[in-house]
């Protein structure tokens, strides 16, 4: 990553205990997993957050995400989907603040331990 002419975007901020406080500033997330996960816990503390995520296809993302919704699917290895969707979470900030609030209600109404 140090090399990649994204470098200057690209920040290792090596082990912090004020991960939730971090998190809570991101715009969107992605997990551009590429083999299964259960359910993966950094989608569900995103979506706590009112943070929407970008998934891909496999294991249980899909679950949680509503397409366009509440955040992006992506069929898994699909490289220019996944930077289309990031393009647009970047460029439609307004539309990504949307989706961030419909997560974490969507959590909360669908997720929530009294409801799993």
């Amino acid at each position: 990553a140090k090399e990649s002419p994204m470098s200057e975007r690209i920040h290792f901020i090596g082990h912090r205990k004020d991960v939730p406080s971090i998190m809570a500033m991101a715009d969107f997330q992605i997990q551009p997993s590429i083999s299964g996960e259960g359910l993966p816990r950094t989608i569900v503390e995103a979506m706590a957050n009112g943070t929407p995520s970008i998934v891909t296809t496999t294991g249980g993302s899909p679950e949680l995400i509503e397409e366009n919704e509440t955040g992006y699917i992506v069929p898994v290895k699909n490289a220019q989907l996944l930077g289309d969707s990031i393009n647009n979470m970047a460029k439609n900030k307004e539309h990504c603040a949307e989706m961030g609030r419909k997560a974490k209600i969507r959590l909360q109404r669908y997720f929530s331990s009294s409801e799993t």
